[in-house]
């Protein structure tokens, strides 16, 4: 198992990843041609805004990777961080995330790389989960709010379908997290029926992984919310706001640049909307979902779909990912090259 994680830097699905970068590379044309939409639609909206918004989420991206720094930090790995590589490493594994499943290929790649640094699975997946928690539970803080407020506006359709998403992802990060927390072994269900695994050689391997891993998870969750890491654990969480805000920023310029006026906080609500269907786990990142969810807020809101606003965004925000995404991603190779030489 350790030498799956080890090694999951060179099993990278390279042929998803293309297929990833097709789909967000056309899926603005595919917007483009469905709603009629002509070039000086594109162009009334103006350069400043696109670049300005282009701007903020490299600062975004920039700021995920001090969070991940932090972390390191926090959890008091046995190496040396380097904030430089942190942040190399954290914005190239949001390639994977952009270009397929979420929450699952841009976790495993950071996990491969603290283990390879010297951590022990339960840490690097503590690490790599707690991104994912914190984005999350003020994602989905927001998507219920948002959900509310499509209730009260009348449309029913909308608020069920957030909640329908929402609801569940939040229950299962917090019910991983609040496990790991108050546990101090492994649960007795699952110690059950890792108990009946254990009597077949063949998994005896894989149960002892699981019960490592589990109870270094369990202490890695309790030792970062301690007294000891209580500045950081602050910074952490106002870092996550921060992304939050900036991109409900980044909907708020681009609407507001094509004539949709949109108050900051009907930006924020709609732009994580759109994440909550952008979040899919049966969906490819980069399909234009995010955008679907953005539109069906804001028409909610406003009554009209504003095309050239969500190609617009997508150019700003999703093209400018991968192309800064990908380049990180090439420089964070050299990064397990070395480490796999030492």
């Amino acid at each position: 198992m350790l030498r799956f994680l080890k090694s999951n830097q060179n099993r990278i699905s390279w042929k998803l990843l293309i297929a990833g970068v097709i789909v967000g590379i056309s899926t603005p044309w595919i917007y483009y041609i469905f709603l009629g939409l002509s070039i000086d639609n594109i162009i009334n909206i103006g350069v400043k805004p696109i670049i300005l918004v282009s701007s903020l989420i490299i600062i975004r991206l920039l700021l995920q990777g001090l969070r991940f720094y932090i972390l390191l930090k926090a959890s008091k790995v046995s190496f040396q961080t380097k904030i430089h590589e942190c942040i190399t490493i954290r914005v190239g594994s949001e390639f994977i995330a952009a270009t397929s499943l979420s929450y699952i290929g841009d976790e495993i790649f950071r996990i491969g790389y603290l283990v390879k640094r010297g951590l022990d699975s339960g840490r690097a997946i503590w690490i790599s989960y707690s991104e994912t928690f914190y984005d999350v539970f003020i994602g989905t803080s927001i998507n219920i709010v948002a959900a509310i407020d499509a209730f009260i506006r009348g449309d029913a359709a909308l608020a069920f379908l957030l909640l329908t998403i929402a609801l569940p992802i939040l229950l299962f990060y917090l019910t991983v997290f609040l496990s790991a927390f108050y546990q101090r072994g492994i649960p007795r269900f699952l110690d059950k029926i890792l108990s009946k695994l254990d009597r077949h050689p063949l998994f005896i391997k894989i149960v002892n992984w699981l019960k490592t891993t589990y109870e270094s998870f369990s202490s890695s969750v309790k030792y970062f919310h301690s007294s000891v890491n209580k500045k950081l654990l602050i910074i952490t969480i106002l870092l996550t706001i921060v992304l939050a805000v900036i991109y409900g920023l980044s909907v708020y310029l681009i609407y507001s640049a094509s004539g949709i006026k949109l108050s900051f906080y009907q930006s924020l609500l709609a732009v994580y909307s759109g994440t909550a269907l952008g979040t899919l786990p049966i969906t490819l990142g980069g399909s234009g979902t995010t955008e679907l969810g953005v539109s069906l807020f804001v028409h909610s809101l406003t009554g009209e779909w504003a095309g050239q606003a969500v190609v617009a965004w997508r150019l700003a925000t999703h093209i400018t990912t991968l192309i800064i995404t990908f380049i990180c991603l090439l420089l964070s190779i050299r990064f397990f090259i070395k480490k796999e030489k030492t």
